[in-house]
């Protein structure tokens, strides 16, 4: 949500039977939403520049 930072929703996969965690590798055991970070992508990259604008951090 982004007017308070609350997170809606979060997906991860592949998944895992947290019972039977021993039986999965440990990649599939792994929050892959949170655990890595990743620079945003060319299609992002407009969205980040306009929110600099707006907010003056950046001039034109």
């Amino acid at each position: 949500d982004p007017t308070n930072g609350e997170i809606l929703a979060l997906a991860n996969y592949p998944t895992f039977d947290p019972n039977h965690y021993s039986q999965y590798p440990g990649a599939n055991r792994r929050n892959w939403v949170l655990a890595d970070q990743y620079e945003p992508g060319s299609t992002f990259k407009i969205i980040t520049a306009a929110a600099a604008l707006e907010e003056g951090i950046v001039r034109r």
